[in-house]
């Protein structure tokens, strides 16, 4: 597994190379939010969602490179994935923006599947967010789903349809129905959501809270994390384990 630290400057801190550490500096867009300028909000983060896309893009090139020829950094610690790596099977993921650079990434070049836990799908760049809430997919559905009606001006020739997806969302993000976990769950329910007669799946994790798809609610005492909002009334260890299982199940199908 290959980490990413995003440098569009939404991570709190990222450690470079060189030793500089870059800082959050990403207050100019949040701003839009807490003055209610939310559109202008969305579309400078679907501007970071395509920078983030890149970088995640150059990292599946730098370590599918890896199985051909070591690089120096490895080789003092004598490492090497030289002919160890499986070219053929890649598999996305990400978390919340990562859910939605993921799944823009996946477009551009796609992967042996996609695992979106609660992404923000209104910071998805038009093109993919048109292909993922696909109108014609949509149509028929239980509810009203004009929101993520989306005029592309890119070819949507190209479906994330066309590849295997597992998008889980907290009971939380359910209930308020963000990310468009309405729309996708619908989709799912009728047989429209990836490939035919593929494995693909929109689940929700009863009881859980967003931040429980991280570490974050682990680390902190569940006293402090209930009384912030950041963990529901079941144990996050619990909701980790649930989380872990759906998708650790869904890759060993993909191997």
């Amino acid at each position: 597994m290959v980490v990413i630290d995003h440098t569009d400057g939404s991570a709190a801190v990222v450690p470079r190379k060189d030793g500089v550490a870059l800082r959050r500096n990403d207050s100019h867009v949040a701003v839009h939010e807490m003055e209610g300028r939310i559109e202008l909000f969305r579309r400078q983060r679907r501007v970071m969602t395509e920078y983030r896309s890149e970088e995640f893009l150059a990292t599946v090139q730098a370590t599918i490179a890896l199985n051909h020829d070591n690089i120096e950094e490895l080789e003092r610690y004598n490492v090497s994935f030289v002919g160890k790596l499986k070219e053929n099977e890649v598999h996305y993921m990400g978390h919340s923006f990562g859910g939605a650079t993921s799944l823009h990434a996946a477009r551009k070049r796609p992967p042996t599947s996609i695992i979106a836990h609660e992404p923000a799908a209104e910071w998805i760049p038009d093109g993919t967010r048109a292909s993922l809430f696909d109108q014609k997919r949509l149509a028929g559905g239980q509810g009203n789903y004009t929101f993520w009606q989306t005029h592309a001006n890119d070819d949507l020739s190209t479906s994330v349809h066309d590849i295997e997806m597992l998008i889980l969302y907290s009971s939380e993000w359910h209930v308020k129905k963000w990310g468009g976990v309405d729309a996708l769950s619908d989709m799912h329910a009728r047989g429209q959501f990836g490939p035919p007669n593929g494995s693909s799946k929109v689940a929700v994790i009863a009881g859980a809270h967003h931040n429980e798809f991280s570490d974050t609610c682990m680390l902190t005492p569940v006293w402090l994390a209930r009384a912030t909002g950041i963990t529901g009334m079941r144990n996050p260890i619990e909701t980790a384990e649930e989380i872990h299982l759906h998708t650790l199940s869904f890759l060993k199908s993909h191997q």
